[in-house]
């Protein structure tokens, strides 16, 4: 009998330890970054990849939302006044207590109509262009197309630059012919192309310029290391066994 009671102790505590660390993790994400985040609807790529990837470790998610622009100067705040448990998209860490392994990359493009011929094999070769952009991507894509976007000297200076805060209607823009080039995340591109093809005519071919060197990284960030660490080890699971991948499909395919 003793030895019977030992088995079922040994047994029993594996799950027992698993149950007491598994939490409800609250997370703090942006608005209306399709197909990253879509709306206010708390869906999107971004979330189904930190589900699952705080699945791996058995935790939930608990989905919160704020707008965009209060991400990076909320994070700080938030964690350190309990308010979440983790913010998702930021950039950079400043502050901010445990930063995760990047878990969502951004890959810009200069993009055009194939039909229009256009070569752009460098940064420069945007000049004399009407270009569209995403709102504050002066500051994000390097100091060379920073230069060249806030230039005032004639000849060097964009023909016509717009940023815009809704990057449906950057896309839209593309399409009707009223940008030379938009610059864009592919993925952002193709998914936005493929919502307004019921609307508007997309089905012309196009050309990706590959002309900025850095890619754009995000970060979750994490008020406890424990939870970032079970994040980190979940997150390389998905990418090993192809988890990932098949995500991030679903919303481009």
């Amino acid at each position: 009998m003793l030895a019977r009671l030992v088995v079922i102790v040994v047994i029993a505590v594996p799950f027992l330890c698993l149950k007491s660390f598994a939490e409800e993790v609250v997370v703090a994400f942006g608005e209306n970054r399709p197909p990253f985040i879509i709306g206010i609807g708390k869906r999107g790529l971004e979330v189904d990849i930190v589900r699952e990837a705080l699945k791996q470790s058995g935790h939930s998610l608990k989905v919160v939302q704020m707008p965009n622009a209060r991400l990076k100067a909320t994070a700080n705040i938030a964690l350190q006044w309990g308010r979440t448990d983790a913010v998702a998209g930021v950039r950079e860490g400043g502050k901010v207590m445990y930063m995760s392994d990047s878990y969502v990359t951004f890959h810009n493009y200069a993009i055009t109509k194939a039909a229009a011929g256009i070569q752009i094999n460098t940064i420069a070769d945007l000049k004399g262009k009407t270009v569209v952009a995403w709102q504050n991507a002066r500051n994000d894509l390097g100091d060379a197309y920073r230069q060249l976007v806030d230039s005032a000297v004639p000849g060097v200076a964009l023909l016509n630059y717009y940023e815009h805060p809704n990057q449906r209607e950057q896309v839209e823009m593309f399409w009707k012919g009223r940008a030379d080039v938009l610059i864009i995340d592919k993925s952002v591109f193709v998914w936005q192309s493929r919502q307004l093809a019921t609307v508007i005519d997309t089905e012309g071919a196009v050309s990706y310029h590959d002309v900025f060197p850095q890619e754009t990284l995000f970060y979750v960030v994490f008020r406890q290391q424990r939870i970032r660490d079970d994040f980190n080890d979940g997150l390389r699971v998905m990418k090993e066994n192809g988890r990932y991948q098949a995500l991030v499909d679903s919303y481009l395919d």
